[in-house]
């Protein structure tokens, strides 16, 4: 007989004694315990130094006759010892021990390896591996730490109540929070994981989900204080002007005490010279949010395909802004209002997430951000004053980092009244925000602007053919076949055509409006 032929019939009756044994021994159990067997009898999973699964009969054939429930099996035997996890850098879902959880993170992949998981095919291109992932996936007993369910909180805001309402001038300096900032009385979850997750982050999610909330607190100390140093810093920041400086300090004020809450407006602080300390201020917030839920980012960055530097954070800072596109200014319109986004995370899903940043620019030109009249969404500073000497930026700076400085800056911005201030309402107008308006106009709108106004101190109206001929004379001579935009730029300034008969000939003419909103007459 050929050599090669009798090791396959050897190979082909090994086999066949290998299904027969599995059958008689899997016919055997179910008489035993009956038809409705448990997997324990053919599968054991120990988390011990040999750690995974081992197998009592042909996984494969245990699969066929389970009619899938090994599947389910060896995923809920997964789901006892191991969590789910998103909190990555690529934001790829991993797996790590509950008992250990910061030990190591493994892939689903490696996860399957790991614990011996047979790479058994079950049908097409599946492996029991796939499967066993896909169940774990779509089950609705596990616990997932992610940070696409974020909903943040303010821990202090009950505590800053009953000190603002007890607080008076004797005590003002005396009062601090050192003993009751983190609620001590909540049993924590798993503080080895690197979070102190207490019952208050635990949230039920859609389809039975336990979901923690991963929004983390600062751990700095609020004292309440007046603050006095980094005040009189904002206050330099809006060159003196205690109006200007009041609706900026609300604005952060509110970034604090309601992180969980959207601000309808941003903030623009822009200064003439460079080096006057807006970094100062944003450092600070930053640390008072926690650098988890905040983000300081150039404005190419809101072009960027992935939203990563979005989804999660409460304050965003974008910062060295200059000559902003009108498409760019689109794009920031939905960031600023709108309380949910589409979304595209990098290694994620896209789809729509919550909008809770408030955005701060900073800016050293006076031509920035590009506004209109009609702007709802913009609170301009811009501070024409000279940087300070070195000494008043080292001390400021010790007084924050060495002197407990910036943990009475947390307390005061936490106990700020905010009676005033609506997150909801259009910010107030400043004379920067006009001017940035006027410098973001273009050369064309202001000419003939210019031109009508010049016009009408002569004459009620004007022909078409009068402004175009003007035009033949002035820097915009090539602009002239433009008669869309031209006209365009009439009605906006409350120029309208009217037909109109004069000495019995009829003509077209352009008039403007009068205070009560109508025509001039010829």
């Amino acid at each position: 007989m050929n050599p090669e032929l009798q090791i396959k019939e050897v190979k082909i009756a090994t086999s066949l004694q290998a299904i027969q044994n599995n059958i008689s021994q899997f016919t055997t159990i179910r008489k035993e315990k009956g038809d409705d067997f448990k997997m324990e009898d053919f599968v054991t999973f120990s988390m011990g130094k040999k750690k995974g699964f081992e197998f009592e009969t042909d996984p494969a054939f245990l699969y066929e006759q389970s009619c899938g429930r090994l599947t389910q099996y060896l995923g809920n035997c997964i789901l006892q010892y191991f969590i789910e996890s998103t909190q990555t850098q690529s934001n790829q879902a991993i797996f790590l021990d509950k008992e250990h959880p910061s030990s190591q993170e493994f892939t689903p992949k490696q996860l399957m390896k790991i614990l011996r998981v047979p790479a058994i095919n079950i049908g097409g291109k599946r492996t029991l591996r796939t499967a066993v992932i896909e169940y774990i996936d779509e089950s609705t007993e596990k616990t997932i730490v992610t940070g696409f369910e974020y909903k943040p909180f303010s821990p202090m805001k009950p505590l800053v109540s009953e000190l603002v309402r007890d607080c008076n001038e004797q005590s003002l300096f005396k009062i601090n929070l050192w003993n009751d900032y983190h609620h001590t009385s909540l049993s924590t979850f798993k503080t080895n994981y690197g979070l102190t997750v207490t019952r208050s982050k635990l949230i039920e999610g859609e389809g039975g989900y336990i979901k923690i909330n991963t929004y983390e607190p600062s751990s700095l100390k609020p004292v309440v204080s007046r603050a006095s140093p980094m005040v009189e810093h904002i206050q330099y920041l809006c060159d003196g002007d205690k109006y200007i400086a009041d609706h900026l300090i609300n604005w952060l004020a509110f970034n604090v005490q309601f992180p969980h809450q959207k601000i309808k407006h941003a903030v623009l602080l822009g200064s003439k010279n460079q080096g006057t300390g807006k970094s100062m201020l944003i450092d600070a917030m930053r640390k008072i949010l926690g650098s988890k839920n905040t983000n300081s980012i150039g404005i190419k960055d809101i072009g960027n395909g992935k939203q990563n530097w979005l989804v999660n954070r409460v304050f965003i800072a974008v910062e060295e802004v200059k000559d902003v596109s009108p498409r760019q200014m689109n794009k920031l319109k939905s960031l600023i209002t709108e309380e949910t986004v589409n979304a595209d995370i990098k290694f994620g899903k896209y789809g729509e997430e919550s909008n809770v940043s408030n955005f701060l620019f900073t800016s050293n030109e006076r031509k920035s951000l590009y506004l209109d009249e009609s702007d709802r969404r913009y609170f301009v500073v811009f501070s024409e004053a000279e940087p300070q000497e070195a000494g008043y930026y080292s001390n400021l700076n010790r007084w924050l980092t060495e002197e407990g400085g910036i943990n009475e800056f947390y307390g005061m911005l936490l106990c700020h009244d905010l009676l005033d201030f609506n997150p909801d309402a259009r910010p107030p107008m400043t004379e920067a925000k006009k001017a940035l308006i006027t410098d973001c106009v273009p050369d064309l709108d202001l000419w003939i602007r210019e031109w009508c106004e010049e016009r009408f101190t002569l004459y009620n109206s004007f022909k078409w053919e009068d402004l175009i001929e003007g035009m033949k004379f002035s820097p915009h001579s090539r602009d002239t076949s433009r008669a869309k935009y031209i006209k365009r730029i009439l009605e906006d300034n409350g120029v309208a055509c009217i037909r109109s008969v004069i000495n019995g000939i009829r003509s077209n003419r352009w008039q403007e409006k009068d205070g009560n909103n109508e025509y001039i007459p010829f």
